[in-house]
């Protein structure tokens, strides 16, 4: 029998010397930060408190049991598992009390075969937390028989124990964890923190961040060399003193803005706070954020906006910003030029941001309109449009807008500029009104020239033939000056120039075909081309393709470079024409001489195939001319 159950043999001093035992284990349970640290003490004490000849520690895991750890007279089943259902330990967690076993040979429960071998008769087992197990301490003996009561309730103390120490050191490691957890936030934080006591005004611990921002070496701080009180600028003593007060009634600081002064004079501007530290009494965590990039880009974006607003107030443009919220738009910004252009106050269109539409023409407004609904659809605008200032004079608009849309496409901001070009209007329609009266006072005097060489020509003995092929050339150059003029005597447009040289054989439209891209050429080239053309349809509608009706001429042209110069090529080909004679003709007339030296004399070339199917003519000529290049800069070298 155990000794536990013949009490006769027990003394006083045995019995009292496993009470002390017991008493002493339950408080290292009670000490116990781990798990391990429980089991250990189980294995130091738990034989000898219950007089077993061994005991086991079982650990519950889902549907197993797991054996971590055995103090017997001989091995048993460390490191084994097993069902909860096949085994007294989990029998004991699953229905949660003590099960003792007098005899193993004669439970039901007991697995035998696993006991076979051992010197296991009787056991105990108790179960570890309540109501739901998580572990069991076993209790074996090499005899059968009884478990006593005291053995019983001393098996059912340690374990009441041992759940008490899990369950400390489940709440202590979460402790450390956490502890680990703020002091890692701490340290590594960017913001600068402290633990302050506003009783005592002390700082116990700040970061590295808090060290950086005031100055501070680790070595300084701690020994009290220097300071954050000292660090504080002079024109933050009295706000962090508001400070220290607020915290001592409220038990924290709302933020607010101070300045570091490091040693060497270095300001660090920085926005400090501080709440309380929860679970510790009278503590608070002060917090810094260094300011320093912030106040930079403030202030850089200060003088950028000054520098802007410089600008846009003293030129002649109006700047605006239109915002269009909730409650539809509204002027963030416009500038003084409106004003003036306007004649309005600003505060009237601050007042009421679509009043300017009140001063737009009446036929403009519909444009300015559509600008407004296209802008709506993140299109950015030019519009022009007149106005009537509160004196009742016309004015004409250039309106620039860029419309900023958000990231679901709705426009939330319109910046624009608004011109006054009422003078350049005004010099653009003189200018217009001077180059139609030059144009027809030029017109009146070809007329008149015309009319005078005609004349002279009917009176002498010259054929008809001559007069009409000099009033011809003269149309020529007729058309070439009206080209001119149309581009204010700068230069002249190709499709003009190509129209009004043919408008003469303009019965024939239907079968000259002429295309290319919109060229600029100087007014001397527009001369010699329109000449030019006006030869070689006069030169086809008697002898090549205009001269028959199944006869066409296709005319093209395109940019190609002369040399270092920009230039173009045009193509005349005619087709369906009569059969020419093969080869070039022994003698060449006023157009093939224009063609060939005329079109040098300007830096150009041309090129003439008198072929059987028709003539194809090509010329190359510059776009411009510089100035010491041109016939009449040239003229007194090239006569000499």
């Amino acid at each position: 029998m155990p000794r536990e159950r013949s009490k006769q043999g027990d003394d006083d001093g045995t019995q009292r010397k496993r009470l002390k035992l017991l008493a002493n284990a339950v408080q290292d349970l009670a000490r116990a930060r781990s798990l391990d640290e429980a089991v250990a003490t189980l294995r130091a004490a738990t034989r000898d408190i219950i007089g077993a000849d061994g005991i086991a520690v079982v650990l519950r895991d889902g549907a197993f049991c797991d054996y971590v750890a055995e103090d017997a007279r001989s091995a048993l089943w460390t490191g084994q598992r097993f069902l909860l259902s096949d085994c007294i330990s989990g029998h004991a967690m699953i229905e949660g009390k003590v099960i003792a076993i007098p005899d193993v040979r004669l439970d039901t429960r007991v697995p035998h075969d696993a006991y076979c071998g051992t010197f296991v008769n009787s056991m105990a087992a108790a179960p570890i937390g309540a109501p739901d197990a998580v572990a069991a301490i076993c209790a074996y003996w090499g005899t059968s028989g009884p478990v006593g009561e005291e053995t019983l309730d001393a098996l059912q103390t340690l374990a009441s124990a041992v759940a008490t120490a899990i369950e400390n050191a489940r709440l202590f490691e979460a402790l450390v964890a956490s502890e680990r957890r703020f002091r890692n936030l701490f340290d590594s934080s960017p913001v600068g923190l402290a633990i302050y006591h506003p009783t005592k005004r002390a700082l116990p611990d700040v970061n590295d961040a808090m060290l950086a921002i005031g100055g501070l070496t680790r070595k300084e701080f701690e020994s009290g060399a220097w300071g954050f009180v000292r660090a504080t600028a002079p024109e933050s003593y009295e706000r962090d003193v508001l400070a220290r007060e607020e915290a001592k009634l409220t038990g924290r600081v709302r933020p607010y803005e101070k300045v570091f002064v490091h040693r060497d004079g270095h300001r660090v501007p920085a926005l400090v706070s501080a709440a309380p530290l929860e679970g510790e009494c009278g503590l608070m965590i002060f917090a810094a954020q260094e300011l320093s990039a912030i106040k930079a880009a403030e202030a850089a974006l200060a003088r950028n906006e000054a520098v802007l607003r410089g600008i846009t107030e003293t030129v002649r443009e109006a700047f605006y910003t239109l915002e269009y919220g909730k409650d539809g738009p509204s002027i963030a910004y416009i500038s003084s030029a409106f004003e003036e252009i306007w004649g309005r106050s600003r505060a009237s269109l601050v007042a009421r941001p679509l009043s300017f539409l009140d001063a737009v023409h009446h036929e403009d407004r519909p444009r300015v309109e559509q600008a407004v609904a296209l802008q709506k659809q993140g299109h950015e605008t030019e519009t022009e449009y007149r106005i009537s200032d509160l004196e009742g004079r016309e004015k004409w608009i250039h309106d620039r807008a860029y419309p900023v849309m958000d990231s679901d496409d709705r426009m939330i901001r319109v910046i624009g500029v608004a011109e006054d070009i009422t003078a350049r209007k005004h010099a653009a329609m003189r200018t217009a009104l001077i180059a139609q009266e030059m144009e027809h006072r030029a017109r009146n005097l070809m007329t008149i020239v015309r009319g005078i060489i005609g004349q002279t020509l009917r009176s002498q003995p010259v054929p008809a033939s001559v007069t009409e092929l000099l009033l011809g050339r003269m149309a020529a150059l007729s058309a070439a000056h009206k080209a001119i003029i149309r581009r204010n005597y700068t230069s002249a447009a190709m499709s003009d120039l190509v129209t009004l040289a043919l408008e003469p054989f303009r019965a024939e439209a239907s079968r000259i075909n002429h295309a290319g891209p919109d060229l600029e050429v100087a007014p001397q080239i527009g001369l010699i081309l329109a000449l030019s053309l006006h030869e070689l349809a006069t030169n086809a509608l008697k002898h090549g393709a205009l001269s028959v009706p199944s006869g066409h001429v296709k005319l093209s042209w395109e940019p190609e470079r002369i040399g270092e110069s920009l230039g173009f090529r045009l193509t005349w080909r005619e087709t369906g024409g009569p059969s020419l004679p093969a080869g070039r003709p022994a003698t060449g007339g006023f157009g093939t001489n224009l063609l060939e030296d005329g079109l040098a004399w300007y830096g150009g070339e041309a090129t003439l195939d008198f072929a059987p199917g028709g003539l194809t003519a090509t010329m190359l000529l510059p776009l411009s001319l510089a100035q010491q290049d041109s016939p009449e800069a040239g003229s007194g070298d090239r006569a000499a």
